[in-house]
């Protein structure tokens, strides 16, 4: 699969449950109006390529910031402002890494953008919750890897091109994996929760049956 098309698919999958009810489950808290707005201006921005400082950045990188940005300071709470900092620090060092081993040790992995992906989607679930707190993760985290490959591999005549399609579906897969773990987690702890309160009236006789004696 072509660098890519994995996030084009993934929003298109994303688009389709969203309009068939599953905003409430999937992205709780996040506005239609935002969730729109955000897939309008990623969709026409994808062409757009701004040149800075000897970089190629792509305008799905500073949308991607930006979104970090706006909910960091829609954050309450300092405290948790400096822990979700401190999850995206460390999930930009997991991404630095696993694009630094991708490179040296290619036969490490083969699809390095998937790995990526898979590998701060499961971090930013177990470390965060909300659906806002696991995007500002993962953003900050892959913003910072690339940022990190960029200043290493510089002077050795590394072109940086940031945001580009790599970047994209390591985005939303990372995403993907966050939201889809936390749904799974969420139901399985919803069913563990109705499965104990069965058994604990069973086992207290239940309404029905104390009704009947």
């Amino acid at each position: 699969m072509n660098p890519g098309y994995l996030s084009l698919l993934l929003i298109s999958v994303a688009l389709i449950l969203l309009a068939s009810g599953w905003k409430d489950i999937l992205i709780r808290g996040i506005s239609h109006k935002v969730i729109l707005l955000f897939f309008v201006l990623w969709v026409g921005t994808l062409k757009i390529i701004i040149q800075w400082n000897g970089l190629n950045v792509h305008a799905s990188f500073l949308l991607v910031a930006l979104a970090a940005v706006i909910i960091l300071i829609f954050t309450e709470g300092l405290l948790v402002k400096c822990h979700l900092m401190s999850i995206g620090l460390l999930l930009g060092s997991i991404s630095f890494f696993l694009q630094e081993a991708a490179s040296v040790v290619p036969a490490f992995m083969e699809k390095p953008e998937m790995h990526t992906g898979i590998f701060l989607g499961i971090a930013a679930f177990l470390l965060a919750r909300k659906p806002t707190y696991q995007i500002l993760c993962i953003s900050v985290g892959l913003i910072l890897g690339e940022i990190y490959y960029a200043y290493i591999h510089g002077p050795q005549g590394y072109h940086a091109a940031l945001g580009g399609p790599k970047f994209q579906d390591k985005w939303w897969l990372a995403l993907w994996m966050a939201r889809g773990c936390t749904v799974i987690w969420q139901s399985a702890c919803a069913g563990g929760k109705q499965a104990i309160k069965y058994w604990t009236e069973r086992r207290k006789g239940g309404p029905h049956d104390r009704m009947d004696r």
